[in-house]
């Protein structure tokens, strides 16, 4: 080996490289590498076989044992160190998986005991045996337990099954307690130990119990979920067989800790460490997210039910959390059972998604229609009917919708096009929902890039005007700016981007941009027009931004704007908002020169004492107020005593709508101050304002 090394070292030395071609180097470094890497095997092989020979030369009945030793201390580390789903009845679990890491100690520690009698201790074999036998009980208990919880209807009887579970821990305890009192465990004639048949009879006692848990199962097992029944059908069966078999071969070989290991395992892995909900039976978000891909992926058919849960009554408590998870759970078993085609996924407490993946359209509709009906059906509740309001959207597979978060942007969609109350609904998807989402979706992702890009000079966002009549001097003194989006060659307007834009948070860029759009566009006009200010929506969002002051007057500055040229509109649901934030800012604007206009009087819920308590230069009656006053001469007597109090206390008064003479001369004669409307002007663009500004 040295000998070896040295020549390998001395190949790919720089001296060597002279005296050798590069293919002599290569292949001395072959050589030794491989040398190093046979002998290495070897030696693994070798270490492998010796482990081998010692485990089957120790004590070949109790392997089984130790490998299940290994698994549970395995998945407890798991446990502690991974992040499974802590539902209630993981604790269950975990403490079962610790009570069989200390069962198989007892059972390889007593079987120890056995295999050396000339240090044998009665009494504290006794003890280990007491402590085998009752720790046993304490995993059937935990495993009889979990199955228990994992069905609601089961969970309502739970206390009369626990009486009875009881009367079987009473009859264990007696029956072993005494077996150990008397010194029926075991036979010892001084040269060897022998286990008794009285002993291995907690073998019986659990098949009793495996039976127990089948029982209550077949009770449950409509209100089950698929996966759990499944489970169970499975694990009992196969525990019972395990444990008949262990009775007949105890002697020659140990395994009865596969019927306590396996349960606990296969609880870990289906429930906790993995997305199923082990109550529903449903997976999570992210396995939906999966199967609706690979549908996307391979061109499949399919249909997606989302349910929103609105609200859950019982004798008229609403909304409790045990009601809505006992409902969610409840339902969505229900609902899976309709077909195996259905694939249940709950997205929150509230949430959850069935996917049916079929084409058959006639088939499909009667999923639905069934789907809605589950839905719909009171739910027996302790001692009176659970009541669920729900929201039900049915959608199939559209190119429209291509991924989770379309999916979930188009869910908001529909939902808020839905009736806003709690009464049950179903809606069926059109081909026009889809093309008008398709629309908003654009926009949406518009929007967010203007807020990342924050470019003050985006030309995306473009800015209109509309003049406003003074009626004292018979010009225009002032314009509105309006704000509109520029998409594709198409001009999108305000009623279809402006609620996007607040609920996205993009809606202080729009303003920061139109903001120093009218900024320039004022010191175009400032030194050849005469006129007073421009106004500008502001959003409640926005108001209640303690940053609004600074970045707002950083605009005003950077273009050297007087703080006077620029009016800022706010609506009444403003004043409704953080009353302290909303207040600071407006005092400091005002302070700084920025007047305030309340915009859309009338349409809202006005405090006039609110109103009076914020700096408002301006009221600005909603146009609705203004057509009505002129048919009805209560709605007139109204504004006329508005109107007069507002004089009273100071306030311009401004009336928008005004599209015809009979809404000039109305406006006129009841005393407003400005006029704004299609009778006088036109929203333009912004640089057309020039064309309504008298020269100075």
């Amino acid at each position: 080996m040295r000998r070896i090394v040295k020549l390998t070292v001395y190949s790919i030395d720089k001296n060597c490289i002279n005296r050798y071609s590069k293919e002599k180097v290569l292949k001395y470094a072959y050589i030794s590498c491989g040398y190093i890497i046979n002998k290495t095997f070897r030696k693994t092989m070798y270490s492998i076989a010796k482990l081998v020979e010692v485990i089957m030369n120790y004590d070949v009945n109790i392997i089984t044992e130790y490998v299940f030793l290994v698994i549970a201390i395995l998945i407890l580390t798991a446990m502690i160190y991974t992040k499974p789903r802590r539902t209630r009845i993981y604790h269950i679990d975990c403490a079962g998986m610790v009570m069989s890491v200390l069962q198989i100690v007892l059972s390889i520690t007593i079987i120890g005991i056995t295999r050396e009698p000339e240090e044998f201790d009665s009494i504290l074999f006794n003890i280990i045996c007491a402590l085998f036998m009752f720790n046993y009980l304490i995993i059937l208990n935990l495993i009889f337990n979990y199955v228990l919880l994992l069905s609601p209807e089961l969970k309502i009887k739970f206390r009369y099954i626990m009486i009875t579970e009881l009367i079987y821990d009473l009859g264990y305890c007696i029956y072993m307690g005494y077996g150990i009192l008397a010194g029926k465990m075991y036979a010892y004639d001084g040269t060897s130990i022998i286990l008794t048949d009285y002993f291995y009879s907690y073998l019986i006692f659990g098949i009793l119990d495996s039976l127990y848990s089948w029982s209550t199962w077949i009770i449950g097992r409509r209100n089950m979920s698929r996966i759990v029944k499944i489970g169970v059908a499975i694990l009992s069966p196969l525990d019972t067989i395990l444990l008949m078999l262990q009775w007949y071969v105890r002697e020659t070989c140990v395994f009865s800790s596969a019927t306590y290991v396996f349960p606990f395992v296969i609880f870990y892995i289906l429930f906790h460490s993995n997305p199923y909900n082990e109550i529903a039976g449903c997976q999570n978000e992210y396995s939906f997210e999966t199967r609706f891909l690979d549908a996307i992926y391979l061109h499949k058919k399919y249909t997606i039910i989302y349910v929103k849960m609105t609200q859950f009554r019982v004798d008229g408590e609403i909304d409790f959390y045990n009601q809505r998870k006992y409902a969610l759970s409840t339902k969505s078993r229900q609902i899976e059972h309709v077909s195996i085609k259905m694939h249940n996924y709950i997205i929150s407490d509230k949430e959850f998604i069935v996917f049916i993946k079929s084409g058959e359209k006639d088939k499909v509709q009667g999923y639905v229609e069934q789907v809605y009906n589950i839905l719909a059906e009171g739910l027996p509740y302790k001692n009176s009917v659970l009541h669920t309001d729900f929201k039900m959207l049915v959608m199939e597979n559209t190119p429209y919708v291509n991924n989770m978060h379309m999916l979930k942007v188009f869910y908001d969609y529909m939902i808020k096009k839905m009736h806003n109350n709690y009464e049950n609904e179903k809606y069926v998807c059109k081909d026009k929902d889809y093309e008008q989402f398709k629309e908003e979706y654009a926009i949406e992702n518009m929007l967010v890039d203007i807020r990342n890009k924050m470019d003050l000079e985006d030309e995306r966002v473009i800015c209109y005007a509309q003049p406003i009549y003074s009626i004292s001097t018979g010009t225009f003194r002032t314009a509105e700016a309006l704000m509109r989006l520029k998409m594709d060659g198409r001009i999108i307007y305000p009623d279809k981007f402006i609620e996007l834009a607040e609920h996205n948070g993009c809606i202080h860029a729009l303003t920061c941009i139109i903001l120093n759009k009218v900024c320039k566009e004022i010191n175009e006009l400032a030194n050849t027009y005469d006129f007073d200010a421009i106004t500008i929506n502001c959003s409640t969002v926005e108001m209640e931004d303690e940053n609004l002051y600074t970045e707002l007057m950083k605009i005003l500055n950077d273009n050297k704007v007087a703080s006077s040229k620029i009016r800022l509109e706010l609506t009444e649901s403003t004043m409704s908002g953080n009353y302290e934030i909303v207040s600071e800012n407006m005092r400091k604007l005002n302070q700084a020169g920025v007047k305030f206009y309340l915009d859309d009087f009338g349409t809202g819920y006005s405090n006039l004492e609110r109103i009076v308590s914020f700096p408002f230069m301006t009221i600005k009656f909603d146009k609705s107020i203004l057509y009505r006053a002129i048919s009805d001469s209560t709605m007139n007597d109204l504004v006329d005593g508005i109107v007069s109090i507002f004089k009273k206390k100071g306030f311009v008064l401004l009336v928008e709508g005004v599209e015809n003479e009979e809404h000039s001369k109305y406006s006129i004669d009841h005393g407003f101050d400005y006029i704004q409307g299609y009778k006088y002007a036109k929203p333009v663009q912004l640089e057309k304002l020039s064309e309504y500004f008298s020269k100075k």
